[in-house]
């Protein structure tokens, strides 16, 4: 199935591939073919009792209730295509029971039209019967049950037949609003008009003209027995009220199949070869179409232009996002290096400080080492007095010092040396109270009474040292 440009932009490219098969009820028969007792009574095997024969109208020319028409041209090549073609129960390909062995074309009066008529010679209105056999012996019995269960509905008339064709193309009939029918060749420039058609979901109509679809290239492919009936004139027919056909089938016993819901009846005249004119043409459609065509171009021609600007717009979006990305990266990339360089220089200055303290504390144990005070009392001195200011320390140790001498010259009296020793601790304290921020003055004082304490209980224990002696 060839689908057109226009179809696939409409959307409707799957559902054209899908809808190449068609199903459409038709009936069992019991009219009578004029002609045809001759044609059965020379068939061979009809009293084989291991099948069954059943005759059904499959198909008419006609405009069916889902728009879809048989023109007479394709029917009529097409009417040898039923032939061997397989039978089933409800379209249920695992349930054939049989094949259909032969097929007649008849006039809408039934009478058979001959196969060698000239195609241009063929009636408008005809019908297509077909002769089935259904298979009566089967080894497994629930099947042979079931089908003896078939043929008795098809005697008692409770069954019909759903036609199943294929197609590989189809173009347009269409009818005026004056009830004038025309036939429209699917092309490129007309595919538009598949999204109206019923069977794709469309209205069935189109600018007030009734739209079908005409299927071209048939081969029936097929013939399901259905317990839903076709219209009220479904009914079955056996071989033997075949044999009692005569030749006076009344025009009042003929199936009226073309269904066209609101269309009148002068539609029945599908296609009339032989007038000459040309039907093919719809003139208002084509008037109509071509304006569509200006309009279409004229909006292609704008959606063109408006794509073309919105492509530009969304390139231009991409690399301003692209630099804004870059940029991101870059300044991500830098904070990771001010923040390598910041740890580094904390790591630096962690390792100074730590080098300034160790040099401080070599410093003031040394002032103590250097007076003759062993390591451990030196050591003992610094973690005493190490919050103090290097001013404030170097008094301390000078009055250690002073003391340490005093002590191995017995020059300087206890009294002098307490004297002397609390006078500094005062001092000590008076600065470091003065030099103390205000917001942290009661966690200064503590300390400062704390070292004072320390140094007049060392200065105490000195005193008293040299009393005793």
């Amino acid at each position: 199935m060839q689908i057109f440009e226009r179809e696939k932009r409409d959307g409707f490219e799957k559902a054209i591939a899908s809808s190449a098969t068609c199903n459409i009820l038709a009936s069992l028969t019991n009219k009578k073919v004029k002609d045809i007792e001759s044609i059965i009574k020379s068939s061979a095997s009809i009293d084989d009792f291991d099948i069954y024969k059943s005759y059904s109208l499959l198909v008419s020319t006609c405009w069916n209730d889902n728009d879809d028409v048989f023109v007479a041209a394709e029917l009529w090549k097409a009417r040898k295509t039923p032939i061997f073609k397989r039978s089933n129960y409800e379209h249920d390909e695992t349930k054939t029971i049989g094949v259909m062995t032969n097929c007649w074309a008849v006039r809408d009066d039934y009478s058979i039209i001959d196969d060698d008529t000239p195609e241009d010679e063929v009636p408008n209105m005809f019908h297509l019967i077909v002769e089935d056999i259904i298979y009566r012996e089967w080894e497994d019995e629930k099947t042979k049950a079931f089908v003896n269960d078939l043929i008795s509905g098809i005697e008692s008339g409770e069954y019909s037949v759903s036609m199943e064709c294929l197609f590989p193309h189809f173009d347009y009939a269409v009818i005026a609003p004056d009830g004038t029918y025309h036939e429209l060749a699917r092309t490129e420039e007309t595919s538009f008009l598949s999204k109206h058609l019923r069977m794709y979901g469309g209205s069935g109509s189109y600018q007030q003209h009734k739209i079908g679809r005409i299927l071209r290239g048939i081969v029936f492919s097929g013939k399901g027995y259905t317990i839903n009936p076709a219209n009220k004139r479904s009914m079955t027919m056996t071989p033997e009220m075949f044999m009692q056909f005569t030749s006076s089938a009344s025009k009042t016993e003929k199936f009226e199949l073309l269904e066209t819901s609101s269309v009148d009846d002068s539609v029945t005249d599908l296609v009339n070869t032989n007038n000459g004119s040309e039907l093919m043409e719809l003139q208002e459609a084509l008037a109509e179409l071509t304006k569509i065509q200006a309009e279409n171009s004229a909006l292609a021609s704008k959606l063109e232009d408006a794509l073309q600007s919105k492509e530009v717009a969304v390139a231009s979006l991409k690399e301003k996002e692209a630099l804004v990305a870059d940029l991101q990266t870059k300044i991500e990339e830098a904070l990771a290096s001010v923040q390598a360089l910041n740890d580094a220089k904390a790591a630096v200055e962690a390792e100074l400080n730590q080098i300034k303290q160790e040099q401080v504390k070599a410093s003031r144990i040394g002032l103590f080492t250097q007076a003759g005070f062993s390591s451990d009392e030196a050591e003992g001195y610094f973690n005493k007095f190490s919050n103090l200011a290097d001013e404030q320390f170097e008094a301390i140790a000078g009055i250690a010092i002073q003391a340490k001498k005093a002590q191995a010259t017995q020059e300087t009296s206890t009294d002098e040396v307490e004297v002397e020793v609390e006078e500094v601790a005062e001092e000590v304290v008076v600065e470091e109270a003065s030099a103390a921020d205000s917001s942290s003055v009661q966690n200064d004082q503590q300390e400062e009474l704390t070292a004072q304490a320390g140094l007049k209980a060392w200065a105490s224990s000195i005193f008293n040292s040299k009393k005793n002696k």
